[in-house]
C-alpha cells in the first residue's frame, strides 16, 4: 500500500473516531476514497491529515447522542425518585 493512502482503521486512529464514524464520513462524501480491487477502501493522507487539522482547531466534540441520553435518564430517575414515582404503586403507598 502507498505511504501516502490510509486503511479505514489508520483514518480512524488519526482522526481520533471509530471506524464507523469514517465509514460514514466516505457514504455522506465527506471523504472522498478510492477502492481497491478487492472493494477496500483507501483515504489520501493529505485529506485525512487536513480533516484532522480542521477538528482539532474546532475543539472539543460535543458529547454524543447515547451519552446525552444516558445522562436523561440518569435525570429522570432522579425526578422520579424525587417525587416517589419510583415505586410500584402510587405516592404515598
Amino acid at each position: 500500500m502507498p505511504a501516502d493512502e490510509l486503511t479505514t482503521a489508520e483514518a480512524a486512529e488519526l482522526l481520533g473516531v471509530d471506524t464507523s464514524t469514517v465509514y460514514r464520513m466516505w457514504k455522506r462524501g465527506d471523504l472522498p476514497a478510492r477502492l481497491t480491487p478487492k472493494g477496500h477502501r483507501r483515504y489520501a493522507r493529505a485529506e485525512v491529515e487536513r480533516i484532522a487539522a480542521g477538528l482539532a482547531a474546532a475543539g472539543p466534540v460535543p458529547p454524543s447522542v447515547d451519552e446525552r441520553v444516558g445522562s436523561l435518564e440518569e435525570d429522570m430517575a432522579q425526578v422520579k425518585r424525587h417525587l416517589g414515582l419510583d415505586q410500584d404503586g402510587p405516592p404515598g403507598e
